[in-house]
């Protein structure tokens, strides 16, 4: 069942993105800025002037690796709660080591977890996440019903 204040829609992305000259987005790789302002645009236009925008917006980022484009949200001020999650251990840790060190708003709880983008039921509880954003991966995705 669908969250009351939430409404199903699809993001169509523009034909083409700016290359990456940013010289912290090609440090970090991270997404082009303007995928940034593509994607909260739709977000924030998404939420009509009669229904209230929800008081806290999540965002989970699956095959987070290290954080380095996770970390990238904060600096948008738009989610109250960001959750990365990446099947390593060694890059939770990573990204873990890195949250340490960066300042982050008090308004914004960010946490990484070792999960799998397929297997969500332990990481978030339903019908909780705003955006979903899943990078560059290098795990391929199958269902469980999945057959050779």
């Amino acid at each position: 069942m669908q969250h009351p204040d939430r409404q199903s829609r699809s993001l169509s992305l523009p034909a083409s993105l700016p290359p990456r000259s940013d010289p912290v987005h090609t440090r970090c790789s991270s997404y082009p800025p303007a995928l940034f302002q593509h994607v909260l645009a739709y977000l924030n236009n998404g939420t009509q002037a009669t229904v209230t925008r929800p008081p806290h917006r999540t965002l989970l980022d699956c095959g987070c690796g290290p954080g380095l484009s996770t970390f990238d949200w904060i600096d948008h001020h738009t989610f109250d709660h960001i959750i990365g999650i990446d099947p390593s251990a060694g890059m939770i840790t990573a990204a873990n080591n890195i949250l340490r060190d960066r300042t982050v708003p008090e308004s914004v709880h960010v946490e990484f977890k070792v999960g799998r983008a397929d297997r969500l039921q332990d990481l978030v509880e339903d019908e909780s996440v705003d955006l979903v954003v899943a990078g560059p991966l290098n795990t391929p995705f199958f269902s469980s019903h999945h057959s050779d």
